[in-house]
């Protein structure tokens, strides 16, 4: 919805964001690189954008919980399965299976920042990250 707003181009494209100039085809930047110049305008033309943007861009905010869980997501994602805190994420959210174990919802994830235990079992690497 976004794109159609800003008038992108829709689909897999060099430039995704909005916001900056990602380079989405860069594989070898991707893990590197970690800081994109802004992107100053949204001109019809240049850099997949192909009609005048219907809304400015600090005018379009993103709902705080599919942020969360977009985070979450990542989090889990780069969790070992034989670690304690994945573990730990198996028990407490009995609904999830290991191949599900990627698709929260709302009360889920409230669920595990509420809970003290879930801290506890992860490891100092996973603490910073968390």
């Amino acid at each position: 919805m976004v794109c159609l707003l800003l008038g992108k181009q829709r689909g897999w494209t060099k430039y995704p964001c909005f916001l900056c100039m990602w380079d989405s085809r860069a594989r070898e930047k991707h893990w590197v690189q970690s800081k994109w110049s802004p992107r100053s305008y949204l001109k019809p033309g240049d850099t997949n954008i192909l009609n005048q943007p219907l809304a400015d861009t600090k005018n379009i905010i993103f709902p705080p919980l599919r942020i969360k869980i977009g985070l979450v997501k990542q989090f889990v994602k780069a969790l070992s399965t034989e670690g304690d805190c994945f573990k730990y994420i198996i028990s407490a959210c009995p609904s999830l299976s290991y191949k599900k174990i990627k698709v929260f919802d709302g009360p889920q994830i409230r669920q595990l920042i509420e809970d003290e235990r879930f801290i506890e079992a992860m490891i100092e690497q996973e603490k910073n990250a968390w």
